[in-house]
């Protein structure tokens, strides 16, 4: 039961990875960063994976945090809500690290991923922190 428990309970993003650093033979590495703008800065970021149709939490971001994730190459579907609305369609490459950037947006303050180049990612690297 222990042994389950602590599965359960390890984040699925790797806190210890740089971002910058090549993933592991035969995985794509997603890096999840969110900027320091002051707009809904005590809100978080999520990011999702859609895994057997319903949305995985992959990262939750406060502001000017970065999180990363290794996955399985091809197509995935990227999304800032459980229920995968506005999804983003990321297709992954075995030894590629793909930026996407998260924004918490609207009235209600939703989350929203959106494709982004590694320079804008270093653009605001200085200053981001990893997620915990």
């Amino acid at each position: 039961m222990l042994p389950l428990l602590a599965l359960l309970i390890t984040p699925l993003v790797q806190a210890d990875l740089s971002p910058l650093d090549p993933p592991p033979a035969g995985k794509a590495r997603l890096v999840f960063f969110r900027s320091g703008t002051f707009a809904y800065g005590g809100r978080g970021c999520s990011a999702y994976v859609e895994r057997e149709r319903v949305g995985q939490r992959v990262a939750e971001l406060g502001r000017s945090q970065y999180a990363v994730y290794d996955a399985e190459p091809g197509a995935r579907l990227l999304s800032g809500s459980k229920r995968l609305k506005q999804p983003i369609v990321m297709e992954l490459a075995a030894g590629s690290t793909t930026f996407v950037r998260c924004e918490v947006a609207g009235i209600a303050g939703h989350s929203r991923l959106m494709p982004a180049h590694r320079s804008e990612f270093e653009h605001y690297a200085p200053g981001l922190d990893p997620a915990r």
